[in-house]
């Protein structure tokens, strides 16, 4: 037996110990098969951050490499740079390259939890764009936990990305206000209708992304805007979308 970092590398091989909560509960016993459940239980319940288990095999194949706060800046820049020439010119040169490397990290995301901390370390200048690739990530993340598959995850995650680009196309002075009026309110909701209009226009962009940014406020009794759609007209994955973004 060794004693190895609890991870999602490990999911198939068997608990060499019974394993209690921080309260005293047993959550697993010896010789319990891992499944991604478990280990999500391990993450979340116990109170050490290494397990031991049956195994003959070194323990540095269970070792994996934590997100590091390097490629998450790249990506970060790549967004900005993308968003932007996408608001100030209807196009984007590198849409293809921005769609790979999302994926790229997302795949990683789903596997690796630690980037909900490289998440927290990072604090950008400019909000809107942290905050879609953040919903990006974690959409794609939730979509894993509610059983979705691999392709369909990193498809939330891209409507998670683009979600919220309308907001860019509004002038930062009303975005930076503390206190909002009526009118601004108003304004602020055009966003929807407007990365739905220039998300639209890009070439063999998958349906879902323009439609997530365009319903992203809808509600299910009818509510939100700005279509006043209720739950049976809003596709399914927008409102998974709208679970890690803000409402």
């Amino acid at each position: 037996m060794e004693q190895v970092e609890i991870n999602y590398e490990l999911i198939g091989q068997k608990l060499g110990e019974d394993i209690f909560s921080k309260q005293g509960t047993l959550l697993l016993k010896a010789g319990t098969k891992l499944t991604e459940y478990h280990i999500s239980l391990l993450k979340n319940h116990t109170l050490g951050e290494k397990v031991q288990i049956f195994t003959d095999i070194p323990q540095s194949k269970f070792k994996s490499e934590p997100i590091t706060l390097k490629p998450y800046e790249e990506l970060l820049k790549l967004v900005e740079e993308e968003f932007n020439e996408l608001i100030h010119t209807n196009r984007s040169t590198n849409f293809q390259s921005l769609i790979k490397k999302v994926s790229q990290v997302l795949l990683t995301s789903m596997q690796d939890t630690n980037i909900t901390t490289v998440i927290e370390k990072r604090k950008s200048n400019n909000y809107i764009i942290q905050h879609s690739l953040n919903v990006s990530i974690l959409s794609a993340m939730i979509g894993k936990l509610l059983g979705y598959s691999k392709e369909e995850c990193i498809l939330i995650g891209k409507m998670g990305l683009f979600h919220d680009i309308g907001m860019l196309k509004l002038n930062e002075s009303l975005l930076s206000k503390i206190e909002l009026t009526r009118e601004d309110k108003e304004q602020i909701k055009t966003h929807t209708v407007l990365g739905y209009d220039l998300l639209k226009t890009i070439p063999y962009i998958h349906p879902l992304i323009p439609q997530a940014s365009l319903l992203h406020h809808e509600r299910i009794n009818g509510g939100g805007y700005p279509m006043k759609f209720v739950e049976s007209k809003i596709p399914f994955f927008c409102s998974n979308c709208q679970c890690s973004g803000y409402l």
